[in-house]
């Protein structure tokens, strides 16, 4: 039952910080209350702050049993609302209100912030998904036959391909700004970011739980 009250609270924290954040950016459209949209922004903001303690506390717990599909899509949706609320940020400094220039600075960064975690969790994803590859699971393992030199080779080379890839992404993602500014920019990552991890977590779904993984989690 523990698992399932905290699962039941990130559901409805997240749940809450959405239509905070909804309802913020339609507030936008009311110039006289525009105040009261930033301060419901804020509270979003607090909304997921709880919901990523949360979410660590279901993903690192070992004292109560959360299956592993609940963990999936809850930390899923963590990561869509963290990219809704970052890159929304920018519509809460009107120009006429803050300033062409403040404006500009904090639509540049809520931008940059979006773009830096997109990068960021491709960048682990594809570390992860190519682990085997490289040869991680021999050093986290403790393979009594890991070859430390060779894994080193190849994780030197694999870094400055999948660097370049970052390169690449990182000034597209750049030129996009550039080409189309911040009010459509914000909307293509957050459309790529939600296919990316809607994708994911659908391909991971229904895998195959290791049973030893499940009985250490259900011991206390």
């Amino acid at each position: 039952m523990p698992n399932m009250r905290l699962v039941l609270i990130q559901g409805f924290v997240g749940g809450i910080a959405l239509a905070i954040l909804v309802f913020a950016i339609l507030l936008q459209f009311v110039p006289v209350i525009q105040s009261a949209a930033f301060i419901s922004y804020i509270v979003s903001v607090c909304c997921l702050v709880a919901l990523v303690l949360l979410s660590i506390i279901s993903t690192f717990t070992q004292k109560t049993f959360i299956h592993p599909d609940d963990r999936l899509w809850g930390n899923t949706f963590c990561f869509i609302l963290f990219m809704a609320d970052t890159l929304a940020l920018g519509h809460f400094f009107d120009p006429l209100v803050y300033g062409s220039l403040v404006s500009d600075q904090v639509r540049l960064f809520s931008y940059n912030a979006g773009s830096s975690v997109l990068i960021t969790f491709l960048l682990i994803y594809l570390v992860l998904f190519f682990s085997k590859k490289i040869g991680f699971h021999e050093l986290i393992m403790g393979d009594p036959n890991k070859r430390e030199k060779e894994i080193v080779a190849r994780f030197i080379l694999f870094s400055i391909l999948l660097g370049a890839v970052l390169v690449g992404l990182k000034w597209l993602l750049d030129q996009l700004y550039l080409a189309v500014h911040y009010s459509l920019g914000v909307w293509i990552i957050m459309g790529i970011s939600f296919g990316i991890i809607v994708l994911i977590a659908v391909t991971n779904w229904k895998k195959y739980a290791p049973v030893a993984d499940t009985i250490a989690e259900k011991k206390p």
